[in-house]
């Protein structure tokens, strides 16, 4: 970074690049990259540390809510609205992405650069642990850290179909998971989201 608050630099250095208020890293030991939440920039940067060399993973420098729907969309011509979580599972082959300003928890396949929503209707709101027939009705308030749950994700087949999410769903002042994502068939519609900790409550009571 150069301290200087722009969302520049792609294709070069990192140390010379510059980035708007990284909020979030993840550290991919198995392919040798740092992802970068950067959330004013609206994007998700990935270093590369062998060569230090910075690109744009996801996102495209709108701080916009992308259309979420049936056809094929590519996480580098989607716009994210405020990403503020990013975290990759075991294999380092999926990265999910929490968006604050777009109320929603995305996936990124890393081979296809496809970017879908497993969670969150795009619309600040709570639903409340039982909604759970339709991820898509599901509400999310401007979710921020995230990570997978190491449990679940260290089987002895490095199986990564049925991980589980930790989140700070942070406008509705509670501590969630997701459970039950199937990153194999793009069919998250049984998805489990459970309260681990806190309780929904309006902002200042």
């Amino acid at each position: 970074g150069t301290n200087i608050a722009e969302s520049t630099g792609d294709g070069g250095q990192a140390y010379y690049a510059s980035l708007i208020y990284p909020v979030a890293i993840w550290n991919d030991e198995i392919h040798g990259y740092l992802y970068i939440a950067e959330q004013l920039g609206c994007r998700i940067r990935r270093v590369n540390k062998l060569t230090t060399i910075v690109t744009t993973f996801a996102g495209t420098g709108q701080c916009l809510t992308s259309i979420d729907d049936d056809q094929t969309h590519f996480a580098t011509s989607t716009s994210l609205n405020q990403p503020s979580g990013v975290w990759g599972d075991s294999s380092g082959n999926t990265i999910y992405v929490s968006e604050l300003a777009s109320h929603r928890i995305r996936v990124i396949d890393v081979s296809t650069n496809i970017i879908k929503t497993i969670v969150g209707t795009g619309i600040a709101g709570y639903s409340n642990d039982e909604n759970n027939n339709n991820n898509n009705k599901i509400q999310l308030n401007s979710p921020t850290y995230l990570f997978v749950n190491p449990i679940d994700n260290n089987d002895n087949n490095n199986n990564d179909n049925n991980i589980s999410l930790i989140f700070a769903d942070s406008g509705n002042h509670i501590i969630r998971s997701i459970s039950n994502i199937n990153n194999d068939n793009n069919d998250n519609g049984n998805v489990l989201i459970q309260t681990i900790a806190g309780t929904p409550q309006e902002s200042g009571n």
